[in-house]
């Protein structure tokens, strides 16, 4: 018996799928108007708009994070997709958590080593361009702890931004964890509000300090300072560079008379137990690095 196939099931199937409009209606009228049926009819015609739709932009989506119950592994990524809507989508979501549980048993070392076949699979379905983004692993020492930090969200499930941030002890931080949890989460948001680029100042490449000081010695010789004084001047700001783009000269966010430096310290102090940031990770929607 033969099926009445309506212009707005053809449109939304051409939506979904990106098949050309008598594809569309030929899927449908071949699975008897099986919206899903027709769906998985053009999956091989799917999989090659889910490339071409590769060319869109995401800027959208969400931040996955986890951490080890020991804080030993930490991972993070970025899940993108077109428009916040898509995001909120609870098959985005359940996609997401896949792709989490995957990243942390397959240890995961890079985002290509996410299932392409998958997300390909994914594209087709929902008719909007979806990638990992940013992607990173941690994982820390004997004497090492992860922590992190997500940024509330109005969706509990939408996250949006977060950072993962590991330190390092001089000795077994075993009975500091507490204090470790503590410190690493006002790293973490520390990190999230303010964007440092670097740890210290001592990972910045040199050309990048070298083209700073150019900028800030032309500034000056267009003040009509004297040549003599551009060096000392150059210098000056690039401390007050430093300050900016170095986690560990920033103001620390809950106490801006002190440094995240000074805090750290004093937090040793407190432990007995010097402590060193390692690395960081900071992850925002629409933000790849």
């Amino acid at each position: 018996m033969a099926v009445t196939i309506d212009a707005k099931t053809v449109a939304k199937l051409r939506e979904i799928t990106g098949a050309g409009m008598m594809d569309c209606k030929k899927a449908l009228n071949d699975t008897e108007g099986d919206f899903d049926k027709a769906i998985e009819l053009l999956r091989t015609k799917g999989m090659a708009t889910a490339e071409k739709k590769a060319t869109r932009v995401a800027k959208d989506g969400c931040v996955a994070l986890d951490i080890s119950a020991d804080s030993k592994t930490g991972i993070i990524f970025e899940l993108n997709c077109e428009t916040d809507f898509v995001a909120k989508n609870e098959h985005f979501q359940d996609l997401l958590q896949d792709l989490k549980k995957q990243a942390i048993e397959k240890k995961f070392k890079s985002k290509e080593d996410f299932p392409a076949e998958q997300i390909k699979e994914f594209i087709a379905k929902l008719g909007e361009n979806t990638s990992v983004g940013s992607f990173a692993r941690y994982e820390a020492n004997a004497n090492g702890y992860i922590g992190c930090y997500m940024h509330p969200s109005p969706n509990p499930n939408v996250f949006k931004l977060g950072v993962m941030v590991e330190v390092e002890a001089a000795n077994d931080p075993s009975a500091n964890k507490a204090e470790l949890a503590t410190l690493t989460r006002d790293l973490a948001m520390q990190i999230a509000s303010l964007m440092p680029q670097y740890v210290n100042s001592s990972e910045i490449p040199a050309e990048v300090i070298q083209k700073e000081k150019e900028i800030y010695m032309e500034q000056a010789r267009q003040e009509g300072k004297k040549e003599d004084f551009l060096e000392k001047i150059a210098t000056g700001k690039l401390n007050k560079f430093y300050t900016q783009v170095c986690l560990i000269d920033q103001a620390f966010i809950k106490d801006d008379k002190i440094t995240v430096k000074q805090h750290v310290e004093n937090i040793s102090k407190q432990i007995g137990n010097e402590i060193k940031i390692v690395r960081f990770a900071r992850i925002k929607v629409g933000e790849q690095a």
